[in-house]
């Protein structure tokens, strides 16, 4: 028995044309864009923040720990954490906030 296929169609960005009229999806795409940069947008000092914790965040991961699981954990919990994989908790006091 022959396998039949439908007919695919293909849609671009921009104007279309459709049974109902003319859509615009470029405009719809423009609002979704605008409504993701929006949620996604990051201050200057989250990007200079990022960066001055990344090499800190690094050490964790080669040591093995989650920077989550670290942030979750009791105060003396997590400094016992950080002693045991032989990193200074001094350095991890922003996993406090």
């Amino acid at each position: 028995m022959p396998c039949f296929r439908e007919k695919a169609s293909v849609r671009f960005i921009g104007l279309q044309i459709s049974d109902n009229g003319i859509t615009y999806q470029k405009e719809v795409l423009k609002m979704v864009m605008d409504i993701l940069r929006v949620l996604f947008q990051r201050s200057p000092e989250e990007i200079a923040m990022d960066a001055e914790f990344a090499p800190y965040r690094e050490e964790l991961i080669q040591a093995g720990l989650d920077e989550e699981i670290l942030r979750q954990m009791e105060p003396d919990e997590r400094v016992a954490a950080l002693e045991q994989a032989r990193l200074d908790p001094y350095d991890y006091i922003y996993l406090a906030c």
